[in-house]
């Protein structure tokens, strides 16, 4: 309530007075960089600790106490544990990665229908984003002629297959973006092949996804 910050880590002089006062046995310095725990482990040593008896040991270091000794016995792995809502260490840096580009350059999903043979647009793409402004409105009319271009292009190539076209798409809008306009969003390119015939039969809002 008083606004009162206090240091977690005891003076040397405490640490000291603790020490004559428990007259321990064994000593294992603990949280501190190694410089602070080496010099701890040096004031257990100055009050009178056996030298082997006291223990430097990392994160991860098994210290067993047998007979009134305590040593380092052996290594366990450990690491930092990501917790990630209701599950643990299911993120990786990749995933995170990701989330950033979100964060800080919002996200651009570009949705095409290609007719699965001749991989030529059936229709418009659809060209959404997040974490823009009502100002970018200019932008994704821009993005969305950059898509069409691209894909016509593609399939002027003759490529039809919908992943090769969308790992294009996600490299010409994201370059396209930054050259422009200075911004790095997270792409979302989706090409969905379908026949024309099908299209034909279906209302444009049945097929295609959407945030």
């Amino acid at each position: 309530d008083a606004m009162v910050h206090t240091s977690g880590h005891g003076y040397s002089g405490e640490l000291l007075f603790l020490y004559n006062a428990a007259r321990p046995r064994n000593a294992m310095p603990v949280h501190g960089e190694w410089r602070h725990m080496r010099a701890n482990r040096q004031l257990a040593i100055d009050t009178g600790v056996n030298p082997d008896n006291t223990v430097l040991a990392q994160n991860g270091v098994v210290v067993d106490l047998v007979n009134g000794k305590a040593s380092v016995v052996g290594q366990v792995p450990v690491g930092n544990l990501y917790v990630d809502g209701v599950t643990m260490g299911d993120v990786g840096a990749e995933e995170l990665e990701d989330r950033t580009a979100m964060s800080e350059g919002g996200l651009i999903s570009v949705t095409v229908v290609i007719d699965n043979r001749t991989g030529r647009p059936l229709e418009d793409p659809q060209v959404q984003a997040r974490g823009f402004s009502d100002a970018s409105k200019d932008m994704m009319r821009q993005v969305t002629e950059l898509v069409d271009n691209v894909m016509l292009d593609l399939s002027g190539q003759g490529e039809n297959d919908p992943y090769r076209m969308a790992q294009s798409l996600r490299r010409k809008v994201a370059k396209f973006v930054k050259d422009k306009w200075k911004r790095e969003p997270f792409i979302v390119p989706t090409v969905v092949p379908m026949t024309s015939e099908v299209v034909e039969e279906l209302d444009p809002e049945d097929h295609v996804p959407s945030l």
